[in-house]
């Protein structure tokens, strides 16, 4: 089996404060959706 792509993956942090900034760090987009983080990189429009 090969992995070709991967559509979503999800992850639960005690603080998503700083979740959301840790990956900001890294590049991506981040924006709230309820009580969670949505990210993406910059330029797609795929979360």
């Amino acid at each position: 089996m090969t992995i070709r792509s991967l559509q979503h993956f999800a992850f639960a942090v005690p603080e998503p404060d700083v979740g959301r900034r840790f990956y900001e760090d890294f590049g991506l987009e981040a924006r709230a959706d309820g009580d969670a983080v949505v990210l993406r990189c910059e330029g797609r429009d795929q979360d």
